[in-house]
Parts: structure tokens; C-alpha cells; sequence
């Protein structure tokens, strides 16, 4: 995402090439040995770089994927990236809950 929003393009992974569930077990192959303090730290770093890079979007920006290349037509980036923030944290909650409580 934070690639996506500095640049404005749809860049930054060939992940975004796969299926959500595919992007996922991909996601959690590569960080699934490193240490907790490691993922936490990197979730804050990224955090932080989006909050910085979120302001740089206009609104119109947001709605019209011609402003994002490589964005499919039918995409629309605001959703894209309340998918890949926010509203993903619901696909996942109870996952972290259940380890949570382990």
C-alpha cells in the first residue's frame, strides 16, 4: 500500500497479480519465522509511511483509477486501499484472537 499511495501507481509488489487468498498465504509464508517484535516494529514504520503519504491523494484521486497506472479500470483506489487497510483487519481478527488466547 505504501508503495501504491507514494507513487501513485499500482507498483510496488507482484503481488498484487494474485488472488487475495493467494496474496495472503503469500504474505504469511515470508513473515511467518520472524519474531514478533520484528513484524511490530515493521507494522508501525508502515503505518507511519502511510499516514504521511495518504495527504498527497486528492479526492478526486481517489476515485478515478486513470491516476493510478497500472490500476485495472474497474478498480477503484479508494477501495483498494480501505481493502488492504482497515477493512481487511476483519478478515483476520478472530485468527489473531484465537492466538491471542493460546
Amino acid at each position: 500500500m505504501v508503495g501504491l499511495v507514494e507513487a501513485h501507481a499500482l507498483v510496488g509488489s507482484d503481488l498484487w497479480n494474485l488472488p487475495t487468498d493467494e496474496r495472503n498465504t503469500a504474505i504469511y509464508t515470508e513473515v511467518r519465522d520472524l519474531p514478533l517484535e520484528q513484524v511490530l516494529a515493521k507494522s508501525a514504520q508502515v503505518h507511519q509511511q502511510l499516514l504521511e503519504a495518504l495527504p498527497s491523494i486528492s479526492d478526486a484521486d481517489l476515485t478515478d483509477p486513470t491516476g493510478f497506472p497500472n490500476m485495472p479500470p474497474e478498480w477503484q483506489p479508494w477501495l483498494i486501499i480501505a481493502q488492504n487497510t482497515y477493512q481487511h483487519y476483519q478478515d483476520h481478527i478472530k485468527d489473531v484472537e484465537r492466538w491471542l488466547a493460546e
